[in-house]
C-alpha cells in the first residue's frame, strides 16, 4: 500500500511547534498528542513524517540549530570586519531574550543536557549543529583577526569554541537568574574583553 503523500508545511508546523514544546517541556515531558493536537495531525499520521519521537527530536534540532547558524552565517558575511557580525548576531539574540523574559534558553542547549547521554541520534545531531556554529563563529573571528581587530595569540577555532562555551553557559545562568544580565555581562567580557587584542 502507498504510504499517503506528505505536507511539507505540516512537517514545518510539526518542527516548529515540536520546538517550542521541547524548549518549554523537555524531550520527555512533552507529549506527542499535544504536539498533534497543537497542529492538527491525526496521531498514526505522525510516524508518515518521522520514525519515533526520537527521530523527530533530532530533526527538531538539526532545523532549528540550522536556522541559527545561518543567522549567525549571514550577519559574519555582511560585515567586512567580521568581530561587527559578531556583536550584531549576539546583540539581536539578547533582544530576543530581553522581549521573552528569560523563558526557555537554548533549545539545543537544553536538549543537550536532557537526552545527549541516552539518545546517540540526538547526541550526533546536536554534536553537528554546534560544530557549524562554532565553525561559523571561527569564520568570523577570522575575518577580524585578518582585519586586525581581535586577538591573533590563539587559533579562530579556539576562540570561537570557547566563545561558543561561554554563550551556552551565559544562556543556563539566564534561566536560572531569571535575569538577562549574564547575556549582557557575556557580551562585555567575551564579544569586547577576552576578544581583544
Amino acid at each position: 500500500m502507498a504510504r499517503p503523500r506528505l505536507s511539507d508545511d505540516k512537517r514545518r508546523e510539526l518542527i516548529d511547534r515540536g520546538a517550542q514544546l521541547l524548549l518549554s517541556g523537555g524531550f520527555h515531558g512533552t507529549g506527542l498528542k499535544t504536539l498533534l493536537d497543537d497542529v492538527g495531525v491525526p496521531k498514526g499520521s505522525f510516524y508518515n513524517y518521522f520514525e519515533s519521537k526520537e527521530h523527530f527530536g533530532a530533526e527538531v534540532i538539526r532545523e532549528v540549530g540550522r536556522r541559527s547558524v545561518e543567522k549567525l552565517r549571514a550577519q559574519v558575511e555582511r560585515f567586512r570586519d567580521g568581530i561587527s557580525g559578531l556583536r550584531a548576531f549576539f546583540r539581536e539574540q539578547i533582544r530576543g531574550y530581553e522581549a521573552n523574559p528569560c523563558h526557555g534558553g537554548c533549545l539545543l542547549g537544553a536538549m543537550g543536557n536532557e537526552i545527549a547521554g541516552e539518545s546517540k541520534l540526538c547526541r550526533e545531531a546536536l554534536a553537528a549543529r554546534f560544530c557549524d556554529f562554532e565553525e561559523t563563529l571561527a569564520k568570523g573571528i577570522a575575518k577580524a583577526q585578518a582585519a586586525g581587530k581581535v586577538r591573533e595569540d590563539l587559533s579562530a577555532e579556539v576562540l570561537g569554541r570557547a566563545i561558543f562555551a561561554a554563550w551556552e553557559g551565559a544562556l543556563i545562568r539566564m534561566k536560572v537568574a531569571g535575569s538577562t544580565a549574564p547575556l549582557t555581562e557575556f557580551e562585555t567580557v567575551f564579544l569586547k574583553g577576552f576578544l581583544a587584542k
